[in-house]
């Protein structure tokens, strides 16, 4: 972007004072623009606003996106857990199925052997 003094002198506009750059004017003197540098500097200003707004926008989003990663990474490793946790139990209540069909066989047996004998 041109500086605003230097673009007044080449568009050829009207001056309130000529101060091309801040070494020329006095110190302690304001420095006057032109209409169309006034307009220059404040949608620079405004720009930087933004800009400076968006930067902090965007460091939040960033913020948010690392904690939710975070968040979803631990949720992965629970998961996982609670899954070997009921592969676990299944493999246990398999086990323990068999064994009561086990005893279930068994004691039908001695039932009837005890039939018998009497």
């Amino acid at each position: 972007m041109k500086d605003p003094p230097k673009e007044a002198k080449e568009q050829g506009g009207d001056t309130e004072a000529e101060t091309s750059n801040e070494e020329q004017r006095p110190l302690g003197q304001p420095t006057v623009y032109t209409p169309s540098e006034k307009v220059t500097v404040e949608l620079r200003d405004k720009l930087e606003l933004s800009q400076r707004g968006f930067e902090r926008e965007l460091k939040r989003v960033e913020e948010l996106t690392a904690t939710l990663a975070a968040r979803d990474q631990s949720h992965v490793v629970e998961l996982a857990a609670k899954a070997k946790e009921l592969a676990d139990c299944e493999t246990v209540r398999s086990s323990e199925l068999e064994q009561n069909k086990k005893l279930d066989a068994n004691c039908n047996e001695m039932q009837s052997q005890l039939s018998a004998v009497e």
